[in-house]
């Protein structure tokens, strides 16, 4: 991932998440994250898929769901722009608890749950520091 990315401030800087995080730091998290797009209605997680990270949604907007057992879609909430989804399950564990689409052509962040584990791990006041960011 690009410096440009991690300066803009449109990106990681402004995101509640990281806002209190160093430089150094936001470098190290864009080492180990990966930009991915979407198309319109492309499915981005399904609901009980196997928890391999979170996202930060860059730009578009994302609608996650749950599907009843009778087949009707229940909407969670809209993800807007500079905004985490999917990071429920980082601590809590276990799989994708919904589901998330996106609404419209979407750029997202998507942070990897190993790889970010390993990170505050090895600096716990980070976790602090983010914790500060919300």
């Amino acid at each position: 991932m690009s410096r440009e990315l991690i300066e803009n401030k449109d990106t990681l800087r402004n995101i509640p998440l990281f806002s209190e995080l160093s430089i150094a730091q936001l470098r190290n998290i864009s080492s180990f994250s990966k930009l991915k797009s979407f198309t319109k209605h492309e499915r981005i997680f399904n609901e009980d898929d196997f928890y391999l990270g979170f996202y930060i949604l860059l730009k578009g907007s994302v609608k996650v769901f749950k599907i009843s057992s009778r087949g009707k879609e229940s909407v969670v909430h809209i993800v807007r722009p500079l905004t985490t989804f999917a990071d429920i399950p980082l601590f809590e564990g276990g799989n994708y608890p919904v589901s998330a689409e996106a609404l419209e052509e979407c750029l997202t962040l998507f942070i990897p749950k190993e790889k970010f584990l390993e990170f505050i791990f090895k600096e716990p006041k980070i976790s602090l520091k983010m914790l500060a960011g919300f």
